[in-house]
């Protein structure tokens, strides 16, 4: 548990097309997305984050468990990936987004 003003903030200016930054936040989030069980369903077993294809399309983890691979609904505590990629949206061209831990 994280103690009060124990928190980091990280921002990047990018100079993309709104659909563009959109498409590689979101397509490849698992390159950019942290690893561990506070962060991931898999825990610490290696997963892979994807969203669902389409609007409103939901964030899924892939990870193999005793029956087998399985996927399943990512909400780890703490993360916010709609908050992400709202902010990316909001912001448009030339987009300023920030992620938030803590």
């Amino acid at each position: 548990m994280t103690g009060a003003g124990d928190a980091a903030t990280v921002s990047v200016l990018v100079r993309v097309e709104l659909e563009d930054a959109f498409d590689v936040f979101t397509r490849e989030i698992d390159l950019w997305w942290k690893h561990g069980p506070q962060f991931r369903i898999a825990g610490r077993r290696r997963g892979q984050l994807f969203f669902e294809s389409g609007t409103g399309g939901r964030l899924f983890e892939t990870f193999e468990s005793a029956q087998g691979p399985r996927a399943a609904p990512s909400s780890p505590s703490g993360t916010g990936a709609g908050a992400v990629c709202r902010r990316i949206i909001r912001r448009g061209m030339g987009s300023l987004v920030r992620r938030s831990a803590g």
